[in-house]
């Protein structure tokens, strides 16, 4: 599973906001 890559884009769209 590629949990990291979904993380990342968590966080980036987090702190995007």
């Amino acid at each position: 599973m590629h949990a990291r890559s979904v993380e990342a884009r968590c966080k980036e769209a987090v702190r995007n906001r």
